[in-house]
């Protein structure tokens, strides 16, 4: 009986935070940022907090989250080939509708690592926070997997590109994540597709991938 009132009580803590991480999110995106100086920085000592506070709770390591090496080989055998295909449809979309901008080789990099690192930090978010919670909660793996893609489509509203995108690439993540959890590999994979998208893809399809208020259709 102790160790069932246990469990129950972690998932209700889960399900509290999960609540708590979701809301900070969706309302930083629909009118936190703007609102008053500082509210970015305000935003993601708050939310860095309440991830670390999950970690902490979990006992969980960095290790367990999926910043390893020993998987990487693995999730990248399963990652490659779609992103590798990904890339591709978008370079010939980007100089069929001749609407590739690609940046300077100087500014490249800068860019790329932008990305990889905005890619990694959603990857943990969306994989290590809430697929790991919600596969606790729900207790089938499909189920959160889907439940996980939704939150992360939510979070791209009302962009209908990356909200479609973002059901897609939420399923494949979280897939691949319980197969070989590496978020080296899976926010790589994130930033080089994000990249290829805004620097190749027309504006008028991508909206500039902007969410929230700062889309306009």
């Amino acid at each position: 009986m102790h160790a069932l009132a246990s469990r129950a009580l972690e998932k209700q803590r889960d399900a509290v935070l999960l609540a708590l991480v979701f809301i900070l999110i969706f309302s930083f995106i629909w009118g936190g940022q703007p609102s008053f100086p500082g509210a970015t920085a305000m935003f993601a000592t708050v939310l860095i907090g309440a991830l670390l506070t999950g970690q902490v709770n979990r006992r969980g390591s960095v290790r367990d989250a999926g910043f390893r090496l020993d998987t990487a080989a693995h999730a990248a055998a399963l990652l490659a080939p779609v992103t590798g295909v990904i890339i591709a449809l978008t370079m010939i979309a980007g100089h069929l509708l001749n609407s590739t901008h690609f940046p300077t080789a100087s500014q490249a990099w800068p860019s790329l690592l932008e990305a990889f690192a905005f890619g990694l930090a959603q990857q943990y978010v969306l994989l290590a926070f809430f697929y790991r919670r919600l596969e606790r909660i729900l207790g089938h793996t499909g189920l959160a997997m889907v439940t996980t893609a939704l939150v992360f489509a939510i979070f791209h509203l009302p962009n209908p590109f990356l909200t479609i995108v973002t059901l897609l690439a939420g399923l494949l993540s979280a897939a691949v994540y319980r197969r070989a959890p590496n978020l080296w590999i899976n926010g790589l994979a994130h930033g080089l597709i994000s990249y290829q998208f805004y620097y190749a893809l027309p504006l008028a399809i991508t909206g500039a991938l902007r969410v929230g208020p700062g889309y306009h259709g």
